[in-house]
């Protein structure tokens, strides 16, 4: 159901149409009065744009109804706002109108009647053995299309969600950029596997990263050439050989001592024999020596303890010089393996680095798993573990000279491998760096917009591949099998239905419903004949009197064209709607647009009641007219129906033209469309009175004058019913405006009685009348001399005639205003 239209936007008149909010939305039946350009075509060929049954393109038509490329209708259908475009949700719509009559009857030069759709068999052709038979086929043809229809969506609905999460994937990545169109109707096989295009895509993805950030690679690169990481460089054979000395830095003190005791003893002799031997003993470090004394030489009777002193002296500076030395090249290495330690805390930062600057920059390179940098990190603190044990051990061997030499040659033998290792892995991690160096130096010279190319090209193969993958696999060669036998299917009832359009065109169903229909409508004078070997005027005139004429310009007249068209529009419906079973027409929108043109008012009677006849369980109607006299028969026919829950279903409308063209709920002076005197009237009371400015001046000087005119001369001739004297052609009408005031002359001392009105009695009566008929006349504000001038009345001239018209009749019955401004 259309339940309003929300806006229209450079469409026809509808320069920005908005529903108004205090009109209410459509109903099951709406009828719309709409004069002569104020937009009835245009709504109805709108309602016929969300149609599924039109059969012509809509290009044209849109074409016709757009003002400029802004253009846009939004309608609410069934509660869901819907914009138009050609692949918009459509309603089963039937709309008559001029645009109807154009393209299935008569164009202006050469009639043309359309066939019925021929999709369409009716439950009484079906009695037809032959057309039972291809409409069986036809149906069993289409329900295979329908399921192959259903495969084709679900796959569709794969393929759509594989590509769109594609595309959000790849404008993700690559700010801005578009997947390249991908049609499921015309896929490539790739062969590919999608995990080798992934990869390949995360490549160059990465790559474009790295060339969408030149600076921040250069930087890299600098950073990377001078990241440098140094070996252990400690002489391990050096340091063994110096640790593994026999000296011990007390060994002086103990032979100084051991002198003395022997320098305590004065040896006993007699003769200088004696004193040899006790010489020879001595100086052979015998243990008997203990309580003798030596004082002098026997031989120079020198003081040999003098003599022993000087020599533990001389000893004592050789001795204290090696210790000295040693203890030098101890304090050297430790030196060195403290600066080996700052160093390697300094390593630890640069591996660090080139880990982040390897994690950054993801090289293609697959590294061992022993040379990864996690690894390395591992590995450069286990050693710095180790580092803190040399250095400590070298601490002690300067403090405990009598470390035993077994345990100093395992402990260097063990530092010297793990310090080797090391070395090694500093070598790896070199390696690491200088590959990821090439690498970067190499990638300063990607084009983005090159990889940006690449990664939409690998990215639509791999939604190809993806999909062609997916469920079950081979999804390419099934819809591809789809489609040939959905064409196949499709051929086959295209042959089909042209046997069966011939099986029914026999029948000439055209014929037979038009002529039914055009009696309905009191026309019973001639009948119609589908020529089906003319192409062109294929309508052929049947009198009653025998007589036959081909085509319709010079046969019939314009309300017999009207009578035709409508017919075949009712026939229509008829044969495509209810010939497929009665409740058919309850799913179906009907717009009818004046179909009275030129009709007399018997006819027009039999149109409105033929229309209420044959629409009353119709899903939703609009019947669209500027004619008051139909409307009000279609109004007393049709009544006001009610819902099961006693609401009206029927609404009535006016196409207004002020301020600007709308759609506005039917002013309560036109109910039962008697006659538009009541409106006008209310018109000329609103723009007097200014409280609500409903009415501004710019408006009202275009109409109001012309209302005012007939509002007075209406007013005047049922007040004074007068006919025109003179000629016979005359001697039935209506008196004029002019005529009418020149009755009253010398009449108005019967109003001497009344009571006067804002000012106005029986003595100034015909002076207001006569200021009325002139600033009111048309020649007054332009002449044929002159006519692209025109001059509007001015606000106060308006005001001024608006407000004594309301008091003339207010004056000559005031019974009368009174009831029409309540």
């Amino acid at each position: 159901m259309i339940n309003k239209i929300i806006h229209l936007n450079e469409i026809g008149i509808f320069k920005s149409f908005k529903w108004d909010k205090n009109v209410l939305e459509f109903s099951k039946i709406n009828i719309i009065l709409g004069y002569n350009g104020t937009g009835k075509s245009t709504l109805s060929n709108i309602f016929n744009l969300f149609s599924t049954k039109r059969e012509d393109d809509n290009d044209e038509l849109l074409k016709n109804l757009v003002n400029d490329q802004d253009s846009s209708i939004e309608l609410l259908i069934n509660k869901k706002k819907i914009k138009y475009k050609p692949s918009c949700q459509k309603e089963d719509i039937y709309v008559f109108n001029s645009e109807f009559v154009k393209e299935h009857i008569f164009d202006g030069t050469q009639a043309n009647l359309k066939e019925f759709d021929s999709s369409v068999v009716t439950q009484s052709q079906l009695t037809n053995p032959e057309i039972k038979k291809i409409a069986d086929e036809i149906n069993s043809l289409s329900q295979k299309n329908s399921e192959i229809a259903s495969n084709k969506i679900s796959i569709e609905k794969i393929f759509d969600e594989i590509k769109s999460k594609y595309s959000i994937e790849l404008n993700t990545r690559i700010i801005g950029t578009r997947m390249p169109t991908l049609d499921i109707n015309n896929l490539p096989k790739t062969g590919k596997n999608p995990k080798d295009l992934r990869e390949e895509l995360n490549r160059t993805f990465e790559k474009y990263d790295i060339a969408e950030k030149q600076n921040d690679l250069k930087n890299d690169i600098e950073t990377l050439k001078n990241l440098v990481i140094e070996k252990i460089n400690l002489n391990f054979n050096e340091i063994k050989e110096l640790l593994l000395k026999n000296i011990s830095k007390d060994l002086g003190e103990k032979i100084k001592n051991k002198i003395d005791n022997f320098s305590e003893f004065t040896p006993e002799y007699s003769t200088l024999n004696e004193w040899f031997e006790d010489g020879y003993k001595f100086f052979c470090h015998l243990t008997e020596t203990e309580n003798k004394n030596y004082p002098k030489c026997p031989l120079c009777d020198s003081d040999i303890k003098l003599v022993i002193n000087k020599l533990i002296e001389e000893y004592q500076a050789f001795f204290n010089n090696a210790y000295n030395n040693f203890q030098a090249d101890l304090n050297e290495i430790s030196s060195k393996i403290n600066k080996i330690k700052k160093q390697f805390l300094a390593d630890k930062d640069v591996i660090y680095d080139i880990l982040e600057l390897h994690k950054k920059y993801k090289p293609d390179t697959i590294i061992p798993e022993d040379n990864k940098p996690d690894t390395m990190i591992a590995e450069h603190n286990k050693y710095s573990a180790v580092l803190d044990e040399a250095n400590n051990f070298a601490d002690q061997l300067l403090n405990n000279i009598d470390e035993k030499k077994s345990k100093i040659d395992r402990e260097i033998s063990i530092q010297a491998g793990d310090f080797e290792k090391y070395n090694k892995i500093v070598d790896g991690i070199t390696g690491i760096k200088d590959k990821l160096l090439e690498k970067l130096e190499k990638e300063i010279k990607y084009n983005p917009n090159t990889l940006k190319e690449e990664a939409r090209q690998l990215l639509k193969e791999l939604c190809i591949a993806d999909f062609d993958t997916s469920n079950k696999g081979d999804q390419i060669d099934k819809y591809t099998k789809l489609k040939i036998d959905e064409n196949s299917n499709s051929k086959k009832i295209k042959e089909a239905q042209k046997e069966i359009k011939k099986q029914i065109s026999d029948l000439k169903n055209e014929s037979k419903y038009v002529n039914g229909y055009l009696k309905k409508l009191g026309i019973n004078h001639f009948s119609i004949n589908i020529d089906q070997t003319q192409k062109t005027d294929n309508i052929e005139i049947h009198y009653n009197t025998g007589k036959a004429k081909q085509g319709l310009r010079y046969s019939i007249s314009a309300g017999e064209k009207t009578a035709l068209a409508f017919a075949y529009f009712l026939s229509k419906i008829d044969y495509e709607v209810f010939g497929r079973g009665k409740d058919q027409i309850k799913n179906t929108i009907i717009v009818i647009d004046d179909p009275i043109s030129s009709l007399d008012e018997n006819r027009l009677y039999s149109t409105a009641f033929l229309i209420n006849e044959r629409f009353k369980e119709t899903k939703q109607i609009f019947i669209l007219s500027h004619n008051l006299v139909f409307l009000k028969h279609l109004s007393n026919i049709i009544g006001d129906h009610k819902d099961t829950h006693k609401n009206s279903i029927r609404r009535d409308y006016i196409l207004a033209s002020y301020p600007e063209p709308s759609i506005k709920q039917l002013p309560v002076g036109l109910t039962n469309y008697l006659t538009s005197y009541f409106t006008k009237l209310q018109d000329i009371i609103k723009y007097v009175d200014h409280t609500n400015n409903e009415i501004t001046y710019d408006e009202a000087k275009k109409f109001l004058p012309n209302y005012i005119r007939v509002v007075l001369e209406t007013f005047l001739s049922f007040k004074f019913f007068i006919l025109k004297q003179g000629s016979s052609s005359e001697k039935y009408q209506f008196a004029s405006f002019d005529k009418l005031i020149k009755t009253l002359e010398g009449k108005t001392h019967l109003f001497d009685n009344f009571q006067s009105v804002n000012g106005l009695d029986s003595k100034n009566l015909l002076k207001k009348l006569a200021n009325i008929k002139k600033v009111t006349d048309p020649q007054s504000h332009g002449t044929p001399q002159n006519i692209e001038l025109f001059n509007y009345i001015d606000e106060v001239e308006l005001i001024e005639i608006a407000q004594d018209t309301l008091n003339i009749i207010n004056f000559l019955d005031q019974i009368h205003f009174g009831e029409i401004k309540s």
